[in-house]
């Protein structure tokens, strides 16, 4: 959105810096902020806004780059690690608290980190190692870690690895694998997951389609990604033009922007406009423009790129809540739109439709904007050696592409690709961002002689260049003849596939009723697959609009294909002939079933072959006549009466009786005709029955028994739960019974229930309420009385039994010491008396007894003891 952390275009800024003559305004390594202060997000240690830079904490040197959240900063240090400030709401300074921080401090925990990238309260960061950690808010699973609990320390985002670069809209993450695809994670009430769906995740999934990609951007609600050829692709939210297609027609995966070919760079914004860099320097911009954001001089949206106004030699973007702003080649920044809160960083508190130079800033390399804040990083000296010079690069051509391959440069982080169209320069960038040492460009004209040379690139700068090489990409000849022509009848169409022609671009497709031809071309259009439906002929013209007039059912049609590229057109593919007819009756239904609501019967029954559609029939007589006739395409249909139409025009049901017998049959139909009958089915609907009564709920350990009245004509009951009285319940259990155990609870919590009687598919309203709470068993009270009497080797004990209701068992210890140890000598079936035998004359025997229920053993009875004689 957000965010940009600008450490590969950085480096050409740093070159230019060494080379002014005047003092930059800020130290090397030190950053600068500016504008809405409120919380600290200048990093300057009070909450003062400034219409001006001011320097971001001294202390804080050597930053590469720098990100910007809605009210709070980031910083990535030369030496890996990641430093924030301002709004801890959520934890998103990821320093394991909530307060905010007026100064920068280190985020916990990580370490190793290139890019990071800020969300509306949360917080990402790539490492060197491909994987990605996150902080900060989670409610939508933005964080990537599969849960939506916020963290207030870094955590990792699941499976992913590979990443080059990461990026943050409002509540949603966006990376980009050295592969090229695209994922993001968390909030997609808008699509901005691109994934085709509308449902949060909060773990990585992939962005639908897109390949090729080289940069992604996040918006409020949007996504934006560059592709290696320059073009933008964009999904999501697009209430105001945001996703620059033309339309303000929001989409679940990525369309095209329009109109916009040699870009390198990206940028998404805390509301609803998008910006885009291209090769040649200059900067666009499309969606909501009430501010001026869009910098051409208007307050005017629009759903398509405008060229910023005034703006050479860019390198990056950001941007913000209805501002926007620019990183120069030459390491300054321009600003424009909202200006509230200084964030244009001239000065003044007034809008510009137009970009204003942020004076005082030389020599930046990253630039990066929050809610109405902004911020850049300078250069770092001496942070890494600069990389070495990439030698024997080769360039070959190809059909409108010339691919790129050279050797690595020692320390290069990643790779610039410079082309001129003249032997020598001067070059302009064809490419950002390439990891590795080749590259297609596929942003050329077939004819042209392109020139090229590659610049290794790190967190310190750049390299020289590489070696000259250049290539001309080549026409190609007109292709051959399409083969393996197949065409297929159909209900007044034709469906045609074939086999792709080598150099084809498209193909045109050519229809005769004879065989052999004449042919006459019916293709609307041009076709870039290998396929088509021949629905017949369009008629009309483009005042009047088009129509079809559809083939001819019995009538043969014989096609040939005919493919087609810039140099020119091929011969006749085999001709393919095919004869559209009616489609046959389908099959009668079967497995008809009829199920009886209150005042209704839902219907259900087995597809029947060939079927695109059913017909309802109903009776109050077994076996017809029969009436109706709503139609659906499904495999089920609930019949809730007659529609009728009343005076005023408006519709309304008259529903079924209750008590009263309905028969169904289904029809099955297609274009061709339609079925007989299916199998009869009926049933008779009824009212709900009366609610139960008299639930009353009893604690157990672990589990609640409830029992009820019963209620009258019911056919079985459905269970309910709740934490809270007056609900909202779930069902747990249903049963044809009057009684249900709730089992698998949390003991010491309280459990709500209601139950509800139903009669088919019929349900009453619920019952009382009853509550329990669950409570583990306490052990029970120990034997009362003990007494131990002598025989003839024997001693026979007697015992009060405990008090507790629902002893099982009794333990009797046993030991020749008054003080014990006590051991167990039986354990019994719960009674009051046992003889312990076989013992030994003269000897004292001391004797304690317990209780067991459910498992838990009381504490001993008082102490007995006697001698055997």
């Amino acid at each position: 959105m957000l965010t940009l952390v600008n450490r590969a275009v950085s480096t050409i800024a740093f070159l230019l810096f060494i080379l002014i003559a005047a003092a930059p305004a800020h130290a090397q390594g030190n950053a600068l902020a500016w504008g809405f202060n409120a919380y600290g997000q200048l990093g300057n240690g009070t909450t003062t806004g400034s219409s001006v830079p001011v320097q971001v904490f001294p202390g804080l040197s050597g930053v590469v780059g720098v990100a910007g959240g809605f009210y709070h900063s980031l910083a990535v240090k030369s030496d890996g690690t990641v430093w924030t400030w301002g709004s801890n709401t959520f934890g998103a300074l990821g320093n394991g608290a909530t307060a905010d921080g007026r100064l920068p401090g280190q985020v916990t925990g990580v370490s190793g980190v290139v890019r990071v990238a800020g969300g509306v309260y949360h917080c990402i960061a790539a490492k060197s190692d491909g994987t990605v950690w996150s902080w900060g808010f989670n409610s939508s699973g933005q964080l990537g870690n599969g849960a939506t609990t916020d963290s207030y320390v870094p955590v990792p985002v699941i499976g992913l690895s590979g990443v080059v670069q990461v990026a943050a809209g409002w509540q949603h993450s966006l990376a980009v694998k050295s592969n090229g695809t695209v994922w993001a994670w968390g909030l997609n009430n808008s699509g901005e997951l691109g994934n085709g769906t509308t449902t949060n995740s909060s773990v990585p999934v992939k962005v639908t389609g897109l390949t090729g990609v080289v940069r992604v951007a996040g918006g409020r609600y949007h996504s934006l990604a560059v592709k290696s050829d320059g073009t933008v692709w964009a999904w999501g939210s697009n209430s105001y033009g945001e996703l620059g297609n033309g339309t303000t027609i929001s989409s679940r995966v990525p369309v095209q922007v329009t109109g916009l070919t040699g870009v390198v760079e990206v940028g998404g914004s805390h509301l609803h406009h998008s910006l885009a860099v291209k090769s040649d320097g200059s900067v666009w911009a499309w969606g909501l423009n009430d501010s001026g954001q869009l910098g051409n001089g208007t307050t005017i949206s629009s759903s398509v790129p405008v060229h910023v106004t005034d703006i050479s030699g860019a390198v990056g973007v950001a941007g913000g809540y209805g501002h926007s702003v620019a990183l120069k080649i030459d390491g300054t920044v321009w600003a424009w739109g909202s200006n509230a809160q200084g964030q244009l960083g001239n000065g003044t508190t007034t809008n510009s439709t137009v970009p204003v130079h942020v004076p005082g800033v030389l020599g930046a390399v990253g630039v990066a904007a929050g809610y109405g804040h902004n911020l850049v990083s300078p250069p770092v000296a001496d942070a890494v050696p600069l990389p070495t010079t990439p030698i024997a690069l080769t360039a070959t051509a190809g059909y409108a592409q010339v691919s790129l391959s050279w050797d690595a440069s020692t320390g290069a982080a990643w790779y610039y690709i410079l082309r001129s169209t003249t032997p020598g320069g001067p070059y302009e960038f064809s490419r950002y961002y390439v990891y590795e040492t080749t590259y297609t460009d596929v942003a050329v004209t077939n004819g042209v002689a392109y020139y090229y040379v590659v610049v290794g690139v790190n967190s310190s700068g750049q390299s020289g260049y590489s070696n000259e090489d250049s290539a001309t990409p080549i026409q190609p000849p007109p292709p051959p003849a399409p083969t393996g022509l197949i065409a297929t009848s159909g209900d007044t169409l034709v469906s045609l596939s074939w086999s792709a022609s080598a150099w084809a671009e498209r193909y045109h497709i050519y229809r005769s009723t004879t065989p052999s031809g004449p042919y006459t071309n019916v293709t609307f259009g041009d076709v870039f697959g290998t396929s088509y439906i021949d629905y017949g002929d369009w008629i009309g013209n483009e005042y009047d609009g088009y129509y079809v007039d559809p083939l001819q059912n019995g009538v043969s049609y014989y096609y040939v294909v005919v493919a087609v590229n810039a140099a020119g057109r091929s011969g006749y593919s085999n001709e393919a002939g095919a004869t559209p007819m009616a489609p046959l009756p389908p099959d009668a239904p079967t497995g008809l079933t009829a199920t009886a609501g209150d005042a209704t019967v839902s219907l259900s029954w087995d597809a029947s072959a060939g079927a695109t559609g059913y017909y309802i029939k109903r009776a109050t007589t077994s076996g017809g006549p029969y009436n109706y006739g709503y139609y659906t395409n499904g495999t089920s249909y609930v019949d809730y009466g007659d529609w009728n139409i009343d005076d005023y025009g408006e519709w309304y049901v008259i529903p079924l009786q209750n008590g009263v017998t309905y028969y169904y049959v289904v029809v099955a139909v297609n274009s061709g005709d339609q079925s007989g009958y299916s199998n009869e089915a009926n049933a008779t609907p009824t009212g709900p029955p009366p609610a139960p009564t008299g639930l009353t709920a009893s604690a157990g350990d672990s589990q609640v028994g409830l029992t009820w009245s019963a209620s009258s004509g019911a056919t079985g009951y459905r269970v309910k739960r709740a934490t809270n009285s007056g609900g909202p319940y779930t069902v747990v259990g249903s049963t044809i019974g009057t009684g249900y155990t709730d089992t698998g609870l949390s003991n010491g919590a309280t459990y709500y229930y209601v139950v509800s009687a139903v009669i088919g598919e019929v349900e009453s309203s619920n019952s009382n309420e009853a509550s329990a709470t669950p409570v583990a068993p306490s052990p029970p009270a120990a034997p009362t009385g003990l007494t131990a009497t002598g025989g003839t080797k024997k001693i026979t004990l007697k015992w009060t039994q405990s008090s507790t209701p629902g002893v099982t068992e009794n333990r009797i210890y046993r030991s020749t010491v008054s003080a014990g140890p006590f051991n167990l000598k039986a354990t019994i079936s719960a009674t009051t008396t046992y003889v312990d035998t076989s013992l030994k004359v003269g000897v004292i025997y001391y004797y304690r007894v317990t209780a067991i229920r459910s498992g838990m053993e009381s504490a001993y009875s008082n102490k007995a003891s006697a001698k055997a004689r």
